[in-house]
């Protein structure tokens, strides 16, 4: 006999009809900022209880809200679109967070782990700023071809989060911690005239990451730190890679290539080299181990 699962109270309690009608009022309430104490909701860790809550259909958009304090835990948020507002000391965790919108937003001491963050557009810029991610904790997250062009991430965790085709392009990264497999993230650290600065990559932690063909497009390393792998170098100066691409025999041609159009790229700073990137990924070993004896001290050369 099959067993029958079992819908656990936090959710239980929105698909009964005044259970519907609820969830109704609260996102009136919370669209229109009215305050949410007479509902009889509870708290949980000192915050209002909406575990589980479905978005309403007619709440998908919600302009100049201030949520704070909030439990989203399971909640069913789907693109959702927030335009000029706050989220405060809330919690997303393991919620669908699919295909979100934000503009002009903030989001301060928020926690998303667990959450499903895929297709979300994160750093759209909007009347003139950005969005803006302090104490944000993304761990375990799944982001999934997530958009961020111009948005800042200050003191962000997105540890063992599911990076995947994710672009921060001219998103600013400032004390943020990344472990994990990363799949073809872009990090851009070039000016390109936008009005939003470049990224700054300042104290980034990468130590304990898996990159797996990720791009660093003008990232100037000297404040990221960068995983103990050997098939990892950074080039911090152009020359250095020329002379290494120099040494390599006739078959390296396609790395020299490759490698070549990365040096010319404009605004390129230092230059990330992967050997797991690279069809001959044992040449381009044997040029990091090569650049990597140079750079020792003498006393450490064999």
């Amino acid at each position: 006999m099959s067993q029958i699962r079992r819908i656990p109270a936090v959710e239980e309690r929105w698909r009964s009809v005044d259970g519907i009608d609820l969830a109704r009022e609260v996102w009136r309430r919370l669209c229109d900022a009215e305050d949410l104490s007479d509902l009889g909701l509870g708290e949980v860790d000192g915050r209002v209880d909406l575990r589980a809550i479905p978005l309403s259909s007619a709440s998908r958009e919600m302009e100049r809200v201030r949520l704070e304090r909030l439990d989203f835990t399971k909640a069913s948020l789907e693109s959702l679109r927030l335009f000029h507002s706050q989220l405060v000391d809330c919690r997303f965790d393991r919620a669908l967070c699919i295909d979100w919108r934000l503009w002009a937003v903030d989001v301060l001491r928020c926690s998303f782990v667990g959450a499903n963050l895929e297709m979300a557009a994160l750093g759209a810029w909007h009347d003139g700023r950005c969005n803006t991610f302090r104490m944000v904790d993304f761990s375990k997250a799944r982001m999934k071809r997530v958009a961020s062009s111009s948005a800042d991430y200050e003191d962000c965790d997105f540890s063992h989060a599911a990076l995947y085709r994710v672009n921060f392009w001219q998103s600013g990264l400032v004390r943020c911690t990344f472990a994990g497999k990363l799949v073809q993230v872009i990090f851009d650290g070039r000016d390109h005239g936008e009005p939003k600065p470049p990224n700054p990559m300042e104290d980034v932690d990468l130590s304990s990451a898996v990159l797996d063909g990720c791009d660093f497009r003008g990232v100037n390393f000297d404040r990221v730190r960068l995983p103990d792998d050997p098939d990892i170098a950074v080039f911090r100066d152009h020359a250095d890679l020329r002379a290494a691409l120099n040494l390599l025999p006739p078959e390296g041609r396609i790395v020299r290539s490759v490698l070549g159009q990365a040096i010319a790229m404009p605004g390129q700073r230092h230059v990330l080299v992967n050997a797991r990137d690279h069809s001959d990924a044992d040449l381009v070993r044997s040029m990091i181990a090569t650049h990597r004896r140079a750079q020792a001290p003498a006393a450490d050369r064999p």
